[in-house]
């Protein structure tokens, strides 16, 4: 009987190990799989939405200097890179048709926020391969010309100004330096008071 005893003892303790060694790789895993989600994570599974992007302040919508120093081919001498666009300018020029305005945040950011009058929507992480698409390629997916390397009056708007400038860098290999940008974006737009609609559902459901 002590024998049996002994032996139970010795099998439960074994058992306890195992569990306790289970259990450790249990929490090791778990802990693993419930770490903070990290910016960049954040980025890629939000498709190029910038995570501070939600929080910042409106930025000065003063052109800033050129943050892309490498000379590219459809640069021209004398002129900063990139051209942004001030909150005046593009309230007249959206009033007047002068320009094509394209808004790359994601869809359910403008059904959030209203759209800008007259924008059209190209979410960031779709922009280089839309303009990869034919002339009725484009139109037929996102219901505007398609606009040309040539082009001047374009310009990109996203929340802040901080997408549009990574946007106009993957822009710029493709020949796009026309493209200006409108550096305070949606919030400067709507700190000027600027009008907001509601966005097209077949603009935001690409």
């Amino acid at each position: 009987m002590v024998s049996t005893f002994h032996d139970a003892r010795t099998l439960q303790k074994e058992v306890n190990t195992k569990e306790k060694g289970r259990n450790g790789r249990f929490h090791r895993v778990m802990k693993t799989i419930h770490k903070p989600l990290m910016v960049e994570d954040y980025n890629q599974h939000m498709g190029g939405v910038d995570h501070y992007d939600q929080m910042e302040t409106p930025t000065t919508t003063t052109t800033p200097a050129a943050e892309n120093t490498t000379t590219s081919s459809c640069r021209k001498p004398g002129i900063t890179y990139p051209i942004g666009i001030e909150y005046g300018e593009l309230s007249e020029s959206v009033g007047s048709g002068a320009v094509k305005l394209i808004d790359i945040r994601q869809p359910w950011e403008l059904i959030q926020t209203g759209k800008l009058p007259g924008s059209y929507n190209i979410p960031m992480n779709q922009l280089v391969h839309a303009l990869s698409l034919s002339e009725h390629q484009f139109l037929h997916q996102y219901n505007f010309p398609k606009p040309r390397p040539r082009d001047s009056n374009v310009v990109l708007t996203c929340r802040s100004g901080r997408r549009v400038r990574v946007a106009w860098n993957q822009l710029e290999p493709l020949g796009y330096c026309n493209v200006r940008l409108y550096f305070g974006s949606y919030l400067d737009w709507k700190a000027n008071g600027g009008p907001l609609l509601e966005p097209d559902s077949s603009q935001t459901l690409q």
